[in-house]
């Protein structure tokens, strides 16, 4: 029983660090958009809306955890801004995904708040800092691997300038986790990415209980698989862990 209350601690614990990081970007992401509208006009279209991915889109979060964050937004048929300074659609929403991201980083006193790793983003690192919506689906539909299927079984919205529009993402991440994808073999792909992180990440010895076999990982991998299946039989989606 001690070892099942602790269990259950570490799992409250890790919610909870979830939820500060989720009032943090709130606050600095509400912060950082009013300035950003006094200088820029106000975002146009529809806004936008920042996902966590990763421990914190599972709310799985540490005292050393970084932020994996992707941003989406939809322009609509609007070219741009309209304030003091305005700036095309596009340029618009990567500047702003610019300001927050060093609000969130910047060195203080106290240190860093937090770090963010933007890579899960479609394309990674060569692509914009933020995303159109319909970019985002098509890259899914298009090009994305499997191992970009199993991040977005975690992919939570934890921030939005509008709640329809928050909504439309959401749908839009189980409409393309729902696509079938006929000739893929998922399960020796799954395997392969757990082999590959096995290589680069050694489990610490016996008691390490995220990367041992039968650890938390495996049963992360394993969760994400059948996530993966029963989404595109029309199954449901629940959380991966």
């Amino acid at each position: 029983w001690s070892a099942l209350g602790k269990a259950v601690g570490c799992y409250e614990a890790a919610v909870q660090y979830a939820d500060i990081a989720d009032a943090a970007i709130g606050a600095l992401t509400g912060v950082v958009g009013r300035n950003f509208a006094a200088r820029h006009g106000a975002s146009p279209g529809r806004g936008a809306v920042v996902l966590g991915m990763g421990s914190l889109g599972a709310r799985h979060l540490n005292a050393q955890s970084d932020l994996d964050l992707i941003v989406i937004y939809d322009a609509a048929e609007a070219e741009g801004s309209s304030g003091p300074r305005p700036l095309a659609t596009r340029a618009y929403y990567a500047r702003l995904t610019q300001a927050l991201l060093t609000a969130v980083t910047a060195p203080t006193a106290a240190g860093r708040l937090y770090e963010v790793d933007m890579r899960l983003r479609p394309t990674g690192s060569k692509g914009p800092v933020a995303v159109r919506l319909s970019a985002f689906e098509d890259y899914y539909r298009r090009e994305a691997d499997t191992w970009e299927f199993m991040v977005l079984t975690r992919a939570r919205v934890v921030w939005a300038s509008d709640a329809d529009f928050a909504g439309e993402v959401e749908q839009g991440i189980e409409r393309v986790l729902r696509v079938p994808r006929p000739g893929v073999d998922v399960a020796g792909d799954v395997l392969r990415m757990r082999g590959l992180m096995d290589r680069e990440r050694r489990p610490q010895g016996f008691w390490d209980l995220k990367l041992s076999p039968g650890g938390q990982v495996d049963a992360e991998f394993a969760a994400q698989y059948r996530q993966l299946i029963a989404a595109a039989e029309g199954g449901p989606l629940t959380p991966s862990t």
